[in-house]
This record gives C-alpha cells, structure tokens and sequence, in this order.
C-alpha cells in the first residue's frame, strides 16, 4: 500500500496524482529547452472538463509559464496508448481564454503547436485526454523549444505574510504566504 491507495466510489486509487495535477499546483516552465517525462494516469479530474478551446478535454496535468521575451514558442507533446490533446490558455485558474488547442483526434502520436507569445503574459498549459467522460491520462513527454529568442522566466515576486514550519523539520516543510 503506498500513502496514496484510497477508495474513490466504487473504483481503487493505487497511486498518488502527480504534483502538476491542478491548475493551482503548474510545474514553472522557466528555462528552454524544456523537457518532462511523467506518468499522469492517476491524475483527477479536478475541474472536469476544459472547454475554453474548440475541442475541450479532461482536466488532466498543468504547466505554466511567462515569457520574459515575446516570440514564437513550439510545444509538443508525445504519448502512447491515449488519445491527448493539448492547450494553452491565458488567464487564471478557472477563469481561461484560449490561445491554441491541438487534437489529431487519435490515440497515441504528437500533438505540437507553434503559438506566439507575449512577453510579461502568463500561459498555461493542459496536457489531458480527449473525452467528454473522466477517461484516464497516461506516460508523455512535454517539449517546449524556441527558435527565435523567446526567453521564459518569473516575474519579480513579492512575498508577503510568508510562513513556514515546522521548524525544525522532520519530513515536511510547509511554506506559506498571502502573496
């Protein structure tokens, strides 16, 4: 049993959902080349379906990042045994316009786009499976390249009302700030 088997309705939860399974919790794409294989059949269904782009899709796993220079960004994703779509939005968490969306409509292969982006503006990315039912994702690997330039980073941040414990720490370390 690992800390994540549970009972969710009548079906079995063996794994733990990935880190990036949440709009909220994106992993920070700041450098290019970019590259992440993972495994994302135990993502949930957070939000449940995206409909933001023509196609709409599961909500499945969530990059996010800002360009610190604009130009064209190339993304792709490849898979095998499930049909993906990919979509990269603007916007917040829940509250999304969308910039592009790809979906060949088949099961396995690469989804890849080219989008123009803003410098200063914020992206999201969704990897998630084509369906209008909460159908499991599974293994990817994201690439995420520019030709022209198109530099990513984080804007300056200011934190404030920042908090962490415990302290000392044993396993876990909680960081928490209001901004």
């Amino acid at each position: 049993d690992t800390a994540c088997d549970f009972e969710l309705g009548t079906y079995q939860v063996d794994a733990c959902p990935p880190a990036n399974d949440s709009c909220s919790s994106a992993t920070v794409v700041d450098t290019l080349p970019f590259t992440s294989s993972a495994d994302a059949s135990a993502a949930t269904n957070n939000d449940g379906s995206v409909t933001s782009c023509a196609f709409g899709m599961n909500d499945g796993v969530w990059y996010t990042f800002t360009p610190t220079a604009s130009g064209t960004l190339d993304l792709s994703v490849d898979v095998t045994g499930w049909d993906h779509e990919i979509a990269v939005y603007t916007g917040s968490c829940g509250v999304f316009t969308c910039v592009a969306s790809a979906d060949s409509g088949g099961t396995g292969g690469t989804e890849s786009l080219s989008i123009s982006v803003t410098a200063g503006t914020q992206y999201w990315l969704n990897i998630g499976q084509f369906s209008s039912t909460d159908n499991s994702e599974g293994a990817y690997t994201f690439n995420a390249t520019s030709s022209d330039g198109v530099s990513l980073g984080l804007d300056d941040m200011e934190i404030s009302q920042f908090t962490y414990y415990p302290n000392p720490v044993n396993n876990i370390l909680t960081l928490d700030a209001q901004k």
